[in-house]
């Protein structure tokens, strides 16, 4: 008898384990920590239609709607707003894991379908704006006592090359060939750095451009990457992603606000082979990174022989397309209380223009105009607060650039010549 009491009182200790194991289970279904997703759309004129369906994209907005986390869309256009804001809140009653999964995927639909219409306001784009934005609404999710919310994810969908008066405007000035510490010690000046503490980022479609926006190179998209890097690394985000998945040209079912083009240069020509058909970038910079350096204050080459070798690509282009037209602008560093450099930039042009010719260019293929230091969006800003020249900037703006005459890029330098 006292043995079937001492099994009788086991069973009951099992079974009472048992049903604790199961509620605790419950409970933590329930108290699944959530994930809250910031959205940065880059829904304007000059980036591919986004594609909300995408795996990294829709699985995140997902994993919000399943465990009663916040969903924030910020569209990034010259005047970045909220789009929408869409607070998952747990029901009263339980649900078991199935019923949740119904109605998070019946949720996350509800939300794609309503940032797929979300588009920009104003023209230009800020990115830079947007993400700050996006983070603040973000961080918004903390709670009386400070503490953070579990989980924040921001995903950018843009291109980065932020437009109009942005502070990082890639339209007006050449941000692409300044040292990304320099930029980020500017933000931190201007108290602009974005708040991304306790957040991880994920970047879609950095560098992805369509319409009259011409296309990046590998090198430009490179740096823009390292660019952005740093600026989300110097606000503090918890990680940083940037996801290659190429984005698919589709067709906006209506036109968007203006934006403006960021000129676009190939650093170099490196050709060992020509093909059958001679082809070229829209526009081609020659700097003292390359062997077209000239002799200080003079339009004289130091290595003429090197220069002409470099040039040889537009050489050959220019005698395979005797109907075709390069403009050639001469570039030259900033110099505190100088002349504006217009001559010496234009005879530099000129001693190209004179390697071409020479090698079998027509002489009235090329067109010399002369930049000299005058403000132009394909300049680095190459001093410092002081006004004193920085070597390594100086060298990158003692250029010549060789740009095809239909291109836009023309207009817009030739309205920069004093």
């Amino acid at each position: 008898m006292k043995k079937n009491d001492n099994m009788k009182k086991q069973m009951k200790q099992l079974t009472t384990a048992l049903v604790m194991t199961v509620l605790l289970s419950g409970c933590q279904v329930e108290t699944a920590p959530a994930q809250n997703v910031g959205l940065v759309l880059g829904s304007h004129e000059f980036f591919p239609q986004i594609d909300f369906t995408m795996e990294s994209v829709e699985d995140k907005i997902y994993d919000a709607c399943y465990t009663y986390g916040d969903v924030i869309a910020v569209v990034s256009d010259g005047d970045p707003y909220v789009a929408g804001t869409y607070a998952n809140e747990k029901p009263d009653q339980y649900y078991d894991a199935e019923k949740k999964k119904l109605i998070a995927k019946k949720n996350t639909a509800s939300i794609i379908a309503e940032m797929s219409a979300m588009s920009a306001k104003t023209p230009e784009v800020d990115t830079l704006s947007a993400i700050a934005l996006c983070a603040d609404a973000l961080n918004g999710g903390e709670d009386p006592e400070g503490e953070a919310p579990d989980g924040r994810t921001m995903i950018i969908i843009d291109s980065g090359l932020c437009t109009g008066d942005s502070l990082v405007d890639f339209s007006s000035q050449n941000l692409i060939d300044t040292p990304p510490e320099t930029i980020v010690d500017q933000l931190v000046n201007y108290h602009a750095v974005p708040d991304l503490e306790n957040i991880d980022v994920v970047w879609i479609g950095l560098g992805s451009t369509c319409g009259d926006q011409p296309d990046l190179p590998e090198s430009y998209k490179y740096k823009l990457e390292e660019l952005w890097n740093s600026i989300l690394t110097a606000g503090g985000a918890n990680s940083v992603k940037f996801d290659s998945t190429p984005m698919q040209y589709m067709e906006r079912p209506s036109e968007l606000p203006s934006c403006t083009i960021v000129p676009v240069v190939a650093d170099m020509l490196d050709v060992e082979t020509y093909p059958d058909e001679i082809e070229i970038p829209e526009s081609v910079k020659f700097d003292e990174t390359t062997s077209v350096k000239f002799k200080p204050d003079e339009s004289s080459f130091i290595d003429e022989a090197a220069a002409a070798s470099e040039m040889e690509p537009i050489a050959e282009y220019l005698k395979a397309n005797p109907e075709e037209v390069l403009y050639v602008f001469g570039m030259t560093a900033t110099v505190t209380g100088g002349e504006s450099g217009v001559e010496l930039a234009k005879a530099r042009a000129e001693a190209c223009k004179q390697i071409l010719v020479e090698a079998g260019a027509g002489e009235d293929q090329l067109i010399c105009v002369g930049l000299g230091q005058a403000k132009n969006p394909l300049r680095v800003h190459d001093t410092d607060e002081n006004g004193r020249q920085i070597a390594d900037l100086a060298a990158k703006t003692r250029a010549v650039f060789f740009v095809k005459h239909d291109s836009d890029l023309v207009e817009i330098l030739n309205e920069c010549v004093e």
